[in-house]
C-alpha cells in the first residue's frame, strides 16, 4: 500500500495501474459532515477504482477494505475533522 505521496513522474507513472479505493467517512445527517460519504457514492467503480461509504464507523469496514486489497487507500474524512482548532 502507498505510504507517501509520489515525488517524481516515474513514481507517479508506476501507480497508473494501481487499484485505488476511496473511503467516504462522515455523518450524512449532519449537513456538511457527510461530504466524504457523498463523494464516495458518486464515484463510478471500475477495474482500478472502487469506493466504499463507511459513514461514521470505518472500523466496521476494516475486513471489507482488506478483502478489496487496494494498492492505494484514499480517505474522505468529514469536514468537521478538517476544521482549524
Amino acid at each position: 500500500m502507498l505510504t507517501k505521496e509520489p515525488e517524481t513522474i516515474g513514481e507517479l507513472r508506476a501507480l497508473r495501474d494501481s487499484k485505488i479505493l476511496y473511503v467516504g467517512i462522515g455523518n450524512v445527517l449532519k449537513s456538511d459532515d457527510g461530504v466524504g460519504v457523498y463523494i464516495s457514492r458518486k464515484i463510478k467503480n471500475n477495474d482500478y477504482v472502487s469506493s466504499l461509504a463507511a459513514e461514521v464507523s470505518i472500523e466496521n469496514y476494516i475486513g471489507r477494505i482488506n478483502s478489496l486489497k487496494p494498492d492505494i487507500l484514499v480517505r474522505y474524512p468529514s469536514s468537521a475533522s478538517l476544521r482549524a482548532k
